[in-house]
């Protein structure tokens, strides 16, 4: 079989899988992106499995050819005349090289220096670090600094954080190093050498591939797709923040949640302070989480990744609601893709409508632009309601709404006889009735829905007359009502703090919400308050936890 044909070949088995991490033996079929990371381990891994024929004819994809080279590397051989594409980016892990080889792959190839400096940090080759730094005239750099601080190298560490500039110059995003290095402090964007033995346990991938190698990719006879697994690819794995190594940290188990878990707490502590001019070790996360969710600029714009974490999108969606300035900040960012594209611009065209700024709702607004919550957590004037439903007729619904929640009554008139009443504007109309008699607004909305024939559907969410209807349009915002989108566990603490950033079930904030969870009070209450390590989370009930202490 030609490895042009393996590698469109989609087969697996678990069984290829194990073999293929072990070193053991090269699978046929490497269509997988699971299959190929499984390879790639098992090289890294076994230097016997590496330099075997079959593996060996594997070296014109490159990311064989960088995982060979990089077992060689950690085997004490430098490889003779390695490509730029070629060139491995991680060449300490499972294991590092002699001090010999790190001088000598560094003056081979001068572009590896600072790969070889961080090979130092893990490795302790204090002297070597300091000859290589001055031979190549490298800067102080932060990602050297974070391994050696991680991996117990003091001197280096200390020789970093003791100058007074530091630089970034390794991107552990995308396995780079940057032509021009930047002036940087220690903030957490480095996969240290212990982060690289947290492993994910393979799954059988299926479907289609999401990232095939090949663009004319079409379905392989080896497939076993259902029509769930046609919708619902399994890659086979979990994309994680950094893949240095390339394997995505692929084994046969999962590593214990407790070793995530420590690298969450040393950064929590920050949930409630200052930032320091250098991070500790561990994964900001939950500060990222943090900061979007209450939208401060200042540490978001520090702290966040390249691409977001899992979460993200919506604390960063509640934060352009909850703050202008905020909102303004992410109009001169670049937005990610489409879907979370649409969210971000949607939640930042509400916070400018609510902030009575019209400026950029032009009648082209795209409907995906166009969001429906435009009255929490503040509310605009009654003539930018006006204006916006005249600018953009589309939108008329949302500004009924808005209408009855400010009580703006002579608005809900004009645009009540042009939209269709639905259970939503009928259950915030509900809320100013009094003394069991229905109030203006819901009145004239049941009128309305007789007039239209609505008058059964319009009491019930469920009713089919509404299927059609966007989901997050029927969500309240108020905490009373039957039908709301806020959550309410806030007072649950944990041992370890999360934050909520929910795009899979209803949300006020078009779709997604957002909510602090148990880190608000995982920042405050007494830390004997918190759980321990193996029990389980707690309730402040007030009876049964806290222990009473007066």
């Amino acid at each position: 079989m030609s490895l042009d044909h393996r590698l469109r070949s989609r087969a697996f088995t678990p069984a290829a899988a194990r073999d293929a991490l072990n070193g053991v033996s090269v699978p046929q079929a490497l269509g997988r992106e699971v299959m190929r990371a499984c390879v790639v381990r098992g090289i890294r891994y076994h230097a016997e499995f590496s330099n075997s024929p079959g593996v060996q004819e594997l070296r014109s994809l490159p990311i064989f050819a960088r995982a060979i080279n990089a077992r060689a590397i950690m085997s004490n051989i430098i490889p003779e005349a390695m490509a730029a594409h070629e060139r491995p980016y991680c060449i300490w892990y499972p294991e590092t090289a002699s001090e010999e080889t790190y001088r000598q792959l560094a003056r081979r190839y001068p572009d590896m220096a600072y790969h070889a400096v961080r090979a130092c940090a893990v490795a302790g080759y204090t002297s070597l670090y300091q000859e290589l730094v001055a031979e190549h005239k490298l800067v102080p750099e932060v990602a050297v600094a974070e391994e050696a601080r991680a991996c117990g190298s003091k001197q280096i560490y200390e020789a970093i954080v003791g100058s007074p500039m530091k630089y970034a110059a390794m991107d552990d995003y995308t396995r780079s190093v940057l032509a021009k290095p930047r002036l940087s402090g220690l903030n957490g964007d480095v996969a240290v050498r212990p982060m690289l033995e947290m492993k994910q346990k393979f799954r059988v991938p299926t479907g289609v591939e999401t990232h095939p190698l090949f663009s004319d990719d079409e379905d392989d006879d080896d497939d076993d797709m259902d029509l769930f697994a046609a919708i619902t690819p399994e890659r086979g794995f979990r994309e994680t923040t950094f893949n240095i190594t390339e394997d995505w940290g692929i084994g046969e188990v999962d590593s214990p949640q407790s070793c995530q878990d420590q690298w969450t707490l040393a950064m929590a502590e920050y949930l409630a302070q200052p930032l320091p001019a250098d991070l500790p070790l561990g994964n900001k996360d939950i500060l990222i989480l943090a900061a979007a969710h209450m939208g401060n600029i200042d540490r978001y714009a520090r702290l966040r990744r390249p691409t977001m974490v899992n979460g993200e999108l919506a604390c960063v969606v509640r934060g352009i609601y909850q703050d202008h300035f905020f909102a303004t900040w992410w109009a001169s960012q670049q937005t990610p893709g489409t879907y979370s594209g649409s969210h971000i611009v949607s939640a930042f065209n509400a916070r400018m409508i609510m902030s009575n700024d019209l400026s950029r709702l032009s009648p082209d607004v795209p409907k995906n632009h166009q969001p429906y919550l435009i009255w929490y957590p503040d509310v605009a004037q009654e003539s930018t309601y006006r204006e916006l439903a005249r600018r953009l007729p589309s939108m008329k619904l949302a500004v009924v709404h808005a209408s009855i929640y400010c009580d703006y009554r002579k608005l809900f008139d004009l645009l009540l006889p042009d939209i269709e009443p639905d259970p939503a504007l009928l259950q915030e109309a509900k809320q100013r009735d009094a003394d069991g008699h229905p109030s203006y607004y819901t009145a004239a909305l049941l009128t309305r829905a007789g007039e239209l024939g609505l008058e059964q559907a319009i009491q019930d969410v469920a009713d089919k007359h509404w299927a059609t209807k966007r989901d997050y349009t029927l969500v309240s915002v108020r905490a009373d009502a039957h039908t709301n989108g806020l959550y309410h566990d806030s007072a649950l603490v944990r041992r370890v703090p999360t934050m909520l950033g929910d795009g899979q079930h209803v949300g006020i904030y078009n779709g997604v919400s957002s909510a602090p969870f148990d880190a608000y009070l995982w920042a405050s209450v007494p830390r004997h308050w918190l759980p321990k390590e193996g029990d389980a989370d707690k309730y402040l009930d007030y009876e049964e936890w806290p222990p009473r202490e007066v």
